[in-house]
């Protein structure tokens, strides 16, 4: 499938001047898939083949783990042969598949940045051999003695393979070539601890096909019978195949031993005392996720069963006996693109585009995002008509198709797929930066955490930038994630390479508050971040970001902030201006939450289309409805909050109020959390006001005001009180002007700066301000 080599296009795009972020999919060939039995290819199997469909992939260059990315079946040339998507995507041969050879074409997209796909062909070689069965003493001594091996090629020769734990599959060691169907492999080395010594074994008959079986890493397969089966539960009961849905899976586990079995156990399922012979039923509940729905039915790679008996640890790794199937509702997926040769239809290699769908339901307006870029709306009422668009969350210039109307959804239509092509019109760069907070608010005595996201909204790789953050004067940077930023007294900053179109990083900022007196409780924080303006960016508005924070000595879990603080400037707050709010979940229940999900009911004042997410912890789907807004996290399972550390979450996002805001507005703003069917837990509610520019902040009653913004010659800066010093810096943190007044009144002569976006922080002996001007 590959027209050119990735060395190539890399050289293509070095000549062409621009290299940019890369996902790579090569062409892979599984040889000696048994087809018999059917299975997994493993790490036990295959030699020395690759054993992942990952493993000669490359994301910008170089390989990855497994969680990086998104694996995505596109077609297979015959159902018995699939990729597993999970854990870097092993090849499935169902039971009875015959010899031959398969094709799998699969996509793969990188997680960070989920327009970054490539696909490729996976070529799959079924053989016939049989699986020999690995026999042993039916006894509670050592597991680890001689072995009868029964069941090997009855035609031809055979050669038989024996690897050790810590050996790569590659180095199995020759054990022995024969004839017949038996062999007794004896005299093996001890094994202390058992649970942490094994070996595997590997049969390949005369054809060079080959079966793997016996033990790897813990004693699997040994003394544990175990039956797995699945069963679908419609968890919320609203007749839909959705994320809310659970899989019931009941293992049946045998004891062959002659003596008990102390423990059995499969996740988090006990059995104490198991005798011999005797079978206990462990039942589990895991949930269905989106590969499941897209795919039609539930697979599962392996379910675990442990049993310690004498001292030893039993393991088997235990797979659904067959696929569960799943009646997925209908409905539509809606899917935007990048049309890369503007020729109005997806091609391979092109990738999804993320961005908000507009959805009319029978004249009600809906909006959808997720992060991945694709979005399934289930259908149960065929009379509704649908009308569809893609919104547009960047301030890049693009040419969308018009909107599709009269959609309708039939009965038994099952998911239909809508592309929507998406062409750029021209190149763009917009760097955008947001600051938040990550985690409880300042407490005196401990540290609190300000998290960055910079995101590239353009169309063409960052090369290069900077990202300068600028602490409040009360607090002290002790900690920058992750490491390499030049720290000093009051400020950081982080230089980045090569951020590709469409990606999010993020940098968290850890500050230290001090206890009381040297702060008060109710004291306010404002902390600044900043980035480097690429030479064509086209909207430096938000290229900068601000946030401040009251002291609190304790505070709710689950709470609601923005980050302007109660007051906002109205003369300084512009229509590209946005309100940032923060909304904290945390479990501090007695069991895990499975779902979590938030509501949101705007004020009129606020314009509900703007919305646009900033960050969220955990993946998520937000629906709007009119200006209510609902977050649904399915599926996360979020922990019991233990020491602090684990069982929270939070979401971002930033929209603008509607035209005609005015001095002494009050925009009101809270949010509901249910965990799980619990009752709604209400959030505080955010005020927040649009005061005059004569009375442009209440910091421990600190009155400033500042005039003309924009501004084209002088500056004017007034205050109640003394300002002991004004600092000018340039977006990059340069400073360009200070001086120390001790005055009220300022004039600044701004004359020999540049245009362009600037940030003033004024000084006095009771408070600081930090605000930002336009230099015309």
């Amino acid at each position: 499938m590959k027209k050119i080599s990735f060395i190539g296009l890399l050289l293509l795009q070095i000549i062409a001047g621009r290299v940019s972020a890369q996902m790579v999919a090569n062409d892979d060939v599984f040889d000696g898939l048994q087809g018999i039995e059917g299975g997994y290819s493993t790490s036990y199997t295959q030699g020395e083949n690759p054993l992942k469909v990952i493993n000669n992939d490359l994301l910008n260059g170089n390989a990855f783990n497994y969680s990086q990315v998104t694996l995505t079946q596109i077609s297979t040339t015959n159902p018995s042969v699939t990729l597993a998507t999970n854990f870097g995507g092993y090849i499935y041969v169902a039971p009875g598949t015959p010899t031959g050879s398969y094709q799998i074409v699969y996509q793969i997209c990188s997680n960070a940045n989920p327009a970054l796909c490539d696909t490729a062909v996976i070529t799959v070689n079924v053989c016939s051999i049989a699986r020999p069965n690995l026999n042993k003493p039916d006894s509670c001594d050592d597991p680890f003695d001689t072995f009868e091996i029964t069941g090997l090629p009855s035609s031809g020769t055979w050669s038989l393979y024996r690897g050790y734990l810590g050996s790569p599959i590659a180095e199995y060691s020759l054990v022995a070539t024969g004839t017949g169907t038996t062999y007794t492999d004896s005299g093996l080395p001890p094994v202390s601890p058992p649970e942490t010594h094994g070996f595997g074994y590997r049969v390949e008959d005369a054809q060079g096909c080959s079966a793997v079986f016996g033990v790897w890493k813990e004693l699997w397969d040994l003394d544990v019978n175990a039956v797995l089966t699945g069963e679908y539960i419609d968890s919320n009961s609203n007749g839909i195949v959705d994320l809310n849905d659970m899989m019931k899976l009941t293992m049946m586990v045998t004891n062959n031993l002659n003596c008990t079995m102390q423990t059995v156990r499969t996740l988090d399922q006990y059995f104490y005392n198991l005798e011999p012979g005797a079978t206990v039923s462990l039942v589990v509940y895991l949930p269905i996720d989106q590969n499941d729905i897209n795919n039609g039915y539930y697979s599962l790679y392996y379910l675990d069963v442990w049993a310690y008996s004498n001292g030893y640890e039993l393991n088997s790794k235990v797979t659904l006996q067959s696929n569960v199937p799943l009646q997925i509702a209908d409905g539509i997926r809606l899917n935007a693109f990048i049309d890369a040769n503007t020729n109005g239809t997806r091609d391979v290699g092109e990738v999804d585009y993320n961005d908000t769908y507009n959805v009319t339901i029978n004249g009600v307006n809906h909006g959808f995002y997720t992060p991945t870029g694709n979005v399934v709306v289930y259908e149960t009422n065929p009379a509704n008509v649908y009308s569809i668009s893609v919104g547009n969350s960047s301030n890049c210039t693009y040419i969308f198709p018009p909107a599709l109307s009269n959609i309708t959804v039939p009965s038994g239509s099952g998911i239909t797929t809508y592309n929507f092509p998406v062409v750029f019109n021209g190149n763009c760069e917009d760097l955008k930066v947001d600051v938040f907070q990550n985690g409880a608010p300042p407490i005196p005595g401990f540290n609190f955490v300000n998290r960055i996201v910079y995101r590239n909204n353009g169309m063409s790789t960052i090369a290069s930038g900077s990202i300068n953050f600028a602490s409040d004067n009360a607090v002290t940077i002790v900690g920058v994630s992750p490491t390499g930023p030049v720290i000093t007294p009051g400020s950081m900053t982080y230089n980045f390479v090569n951020l590709a179109p469409d990606e999010s990083r993020y940098i968290d900022i850890t500050m230290h508050t001090p206890t009381i007196p040297t702060v008060s409780l109710g004291q306010h924080f404002t902390n600044t971040v900043s980035a480097s303006i690429p030479p064509d960016d086209i909207n430096t508005a938000n290229n900068s970001s601000a946030i401040t924070q009251t002291v609190v000595g304790s505070y709710d879990p689950n709470d609601k902030a923005e980050n302007h603080g109660a007051t906002i400037v109205h003369s300084t707050f512009t229509s590209d201006d946005v309100l940032t709010y923060t909304i904290r979940f945390e479990n501090t229940g007695t069991a895990p939450a499975t779902d979590v999900r938030v509501t949101d009911v705007l004020d009129p004042k606020l314009d509900e289309t703007s919305i646009r997410m900033v960050y969220a912890t955990h993946n998520y789907l937000l629906e709007r409805t009119g200006n209510n807004l609902e977050w649904m996290f399915n599926n996360i399972s979020l922990p019991v909050s233990a020491n602090g550390s684990t069982g929270k979450g939070y979401l971002v996002f930033t929209i603008k109020p509607k035209p005609g805001y005015a001095i002494g507005d009050i925009i009101p703003n809270s949010a509901n959390i249910y965990f799980d069917t619990n009752p709604a837990i209400v959030t505080n509610t955010v005020n927040t006001e649009f005061v005059s520019t004569l009375n442009v902040d209440h910091i421990q009653d600190y009155s400033l005001s500042f005039f003309p913004n924009p501004v084209k010659d002088h500056l004017t800066v007034t205050s109640k009180e003394k300002i002991g010093e004004i600092t000018i810096s340039d977006i990059t943190g340069q400073t360009i002007m200070s001086i120390k007044p001790n005055a009220v009144d300022i004039n600044l002569d701004l004359n020999p700066m540049q245009a362009g976006i600037y940030l003033v922080r004024v000084k006095s002996a009771e408070a600081e301000k930090i605000f930002k001007i336009i230099k015309e």
